[in-house]
């Protein structure tokens, strides 16, 4: 399956800073190798594709214009190896995306990884993903419920295939991807410790 060019600038854009702080952040990192990033430093996305640019510059997604700066680098944070290898079919990245539309803007989603995916919201709403996990080992993640449906949204519109699911801990990023397609990394929120 392969993105409309409309799809794959929406799918970007959501990925990029809406903050002027650090301007680089603004647009999307063409790489040498042609494939091409954004981030907010919450969330990120590399498609693995050939987009004919060797040349490794950002440009602003509407003005076409090239951004000055460094753009920050990643790799070391996309690990090879992870403690959960959870396996997510097509049809469950929809029903995600239909759980998410309950959400409110920027509500944290708790996904608990165990043998599925448990994901609850803050109104009290929970489903079940049923993935094929490497182990029974609890790991409990909080994210940002906005950020991981504009991932799966992406997921829905890019592969019919199912993808990976990678955490190496609760305080890591959780990394998606589909080999030779696309990477995302999705950061977890701090969660204030409750008072005893």
């Amino acid at each position: 399956m392969k993105l409309k060019p409309q799809n794959t600038h929406k799918h970007l854009t959501n990925f990029i800073s809406t903050s002027s702080t650090r301007p680089v952040l603004q647009g999307f990192h063409f790489l040498e190798n042609g494939n091409v990033e954004a981030t907010d430093g919450h969330k990120f996305l590399r498609l693995l594709t050939d987009t004919g640019i060797d040349k490794d510059y950002v440009i602003h997604p509407k003005t076409l214009m090239k951004i000055e700066g460094n753009y920050p680098k990643v790799d070391h944070l996309i690990s090879p190896y992870f403690s959960k290898n959870c396996h997510v079919s097509q049809n469950d990245s929809i029903a995600l995306c239909d759980f998410l539309k309950g959400s409110k803007k920027n509500d944290v989603a708790t996904l608990t990884f165990e043998q599925n995916i448990s994901v609850s919201l803050e109104n009290g709403s929970t489903t079940v993903i049923n993935t094929k996990c490497t182990n029974d080992e609890q790991m409990v993640l909080n994210v940002n419920a906005t950020y991981l449906k504009q991932i799966f949204d992406f997921i829905k519109d890019i592969t019919d295939e199912e993808v990976l699911i990678g955490v190496i801990s609760e305080e890591k990023q959780m990394v998606v991807k589909k080999d030779d397609l696309f990477i995302a990394m999705l950061f977890p929120i701090k969660m204030a410790k409750k008072k005893e």
